[in-house]
């Protein structure tokens, strides 16, 4: 798989955009993306310099970074993906704490939206050679392995492209509805992920299975979630399976 900026730090405006508003913005304005140019930047380091690359009959609209401007040291932009394998062993090699922090450690970096000056100088500071980026998997001589493949939820998730790969599933303004199934005397809890379609309406993505697990859930409210794993092509309806129970990290939105 090769890496992909699915949005970009748009630097006049402090905050994070995603290349959908790119594309929106060319073609509503006869291919004039003028305030965009020079103002694209990485989203996670915030440092390499973008630019975006119009689609045509052969490839979607994407972008790419300018070979001149370079990413942090340890941004997970300059690394290729971690294989299958590395990504189980590293995961599966912490403990319930570190799988904890690294999933609330994902979200706030995935999800922040507007940037402060002081932004890029703490991200530097944080993801140093001295702290483990949490995009990132580790060997066990914490030499890096690659980089978390990542897929939005808030969008369709095709399984002919995911495949059976492991990824970094997260979204944002997601709402949850937890079933309840009976059987043998025992109660069994089944989530199912909603997201807002571009009509506005609110649309199941996927389930997860969360066995004998019950998670607290108001289902009227919108949450964060971040879970690495796979998609469980065994079901009609999309499924995804953590690679642990306590994979799954489901945080509430501000109102």
């Amino acid at each position: 798989m090769s890496r992909v900026f699915d949005k970009f730090y748009f630097k006049p405006k402090q905050t994070i955009l995603s290349i959908d508003s790119l594309i929106n913005a060319s073609r509503s304005h006869d291919e004039n993306i003028a305030p965009f140019i020079n103002n694209m930047f990485c989203p996670e380091c915030l440092q390499a310099q973008l630019t975006f690359c119009h689609e045509t009959s052969k490839h979607k609209a994407y972008l790419k970074r300018i070979p001149s401007s370079s990413h942090a040291p340890n941004c997970s932009y300059n690394y290729k993906y971690a294989s299958n394998s590395s990504i189980k062993k590293y995961i599966t090699s912490l403990s319930s704490n570190q799988v904890e922090d690294k999933l609330n450690s994902i979200l706030h970096l995935l999800t922040r939206k507007n940037i402060t000056s002081n932004t890029s100088t703490n991200y530097s500071k944080t993801n140093s050679n001295n702290h483990k980026n949490p995009l990132l998997v580790y060997d066990i001589n914490n030499s890096v392995s690659g980089a978390l493949p990542q897929k939005k939820v808030n969008s369709y998730l095709d399984p002919n492209i995911i495949g059976n790969d492991i990824y970094l599933f997260y979204g944002e303004n997601i709402k949850i509805k937890q079933n309840i199934i009976d059987k043998n005397n025992k109660k069994f809890y089944l989530l199912e992920f909603k997201a807002k379609n571009k009509n506005q309406e609110w649309t199941s993505r996927f389930k997860i299975f969360r066995n004998t697990i019950r998670d607290i859930i108001d289902e009227n409210a919108e949450y964060y979630i971040a879970t690495i794993g796979t998609l469980n092509l065994n079901y009609s309806k999309l499924q995804i399976s953590p690679l642990l129970p306590n994979a799954l990290k489901i945080k509430l939105m501000p109102k």
